[in-house]
Formats: structure tokens, sequence, C-alpha cells
């Protein structure tokens, strides 16, 4: 049962990294039409760079699961690398407890704040004037999204901590 929340939580953490890969391409259409409609066109569009900019932001916070699961994050590894295996999970379990703590604080902050986004209509200042909360709503699902990975990892490192063997 352990393995397969585990196995579940690395399943989401894949397929939400996947999903996001496509922003990636919908960042560089974006872009293209804003170089083109400007030097090309010679009537730039002023919709653009607010649409990369949400695209962008959306893609930074809610791709941290995947990189968690990959093990993409940044690490010292000037002491931990000489860590026996044991060690090193004892040493990620404080990681990942932290991680933890981070995301129940995240979400525990940002899902007000896109409540009070969404029930008072706020917009953007600029001039596209889109609506906030589809990108603000991007906060608490990262703090998901990231905790579900940062939990299997936890318990993968404790299994090994405890029982020598991986999960």
């Amino acid at each position: 049962m352990l393995k397969r929340f585990v196995n579940a939580c690395d399943a989401i953490a894949e397929w939400s990294g996947r999903i996001l890969s496509i922003g990636e391409y919908v960042i560089m259409i974006v872009m293209l039409w804003q170089v083109s409609a400007r030097y090309i066109f010679k009537n730039p569009a002023v919709w653009t760079s607010d649409i990369s900019l949400y695209v962008f932001g959306a893609l930074g916070v809610l791709s941290g699961a995947y990189l968690l699961k990959h093990h993409e994050h940044i690490k010292v590894d000037l002491f931990y690398a000489q860590y026996p295996p044991r060690v090193k999970a004892v040493v990620d379990i404080v990681i990942y407890l932290i991680v933890i703590a981070w995301c129940v604080i995240l979400c525990y902050f940002s899902i007000p704040y896109v409540i009070q986004t969404i029930q008072t209509g706020e917009r953007g200042i600029s001039s596209l004037h889109a609506p906030l909360w589809p990108i603000r709503m991007t906060i608490p699902i990262a703090g998901i999204l990231q905790g579900l990975e940062a939990l299997a990892l936890l318990i993968r490192s404790a299994y090994f901590a405890i029982k020598g063997e991986e999960l």
C-alpha cells in the first residue's frame, strides 16, 4: 500500500511535468508572435508580454514537483556525497520535512489569497487587464503537488533509513 501511494505521487509529479512542458511551446509561440508583430508587421501586440509572463510564472511554480522527483533541485554535495547511504537518507528526511512544512505554509497563506482574488475580481494593471486568479491559483496547486512528491520522497528515505533497502 505504501509503495502504491509513493508510485501514485511519482506518477502525478511526472505527468504534471510532462503537461507543463507544453507551456514552453506556448511561450515560444507568443514570443515569436511578439517579434513578428513588432518587426515584420510594425504593429506590436500589447498582450504578448503579459501572456508570456503569466505562462512563465506558472511554469516556474508548478514545475517544482517534477524537479523534486528527478532530484534536479540544487543540492550542496560538499558533505552529502561523503555520507554513507543511510546517513544520506536521514539527511533527506530532514530536508523533505522542511519542504513539506514549506508547502503546508504556502498553501495555508495562498488559498485565502486566491479566494480573495476571485471574490474581488482582481485584475492586472497592464493593458491586457487580465483576471489574476488563474495565475494566483497556481501557487496552492504547486504547494500541493510539491508537498505530495516531498511526502513520497520522505517515505522512501525513511524506509531506506530503517530497513536499509529501497522501497
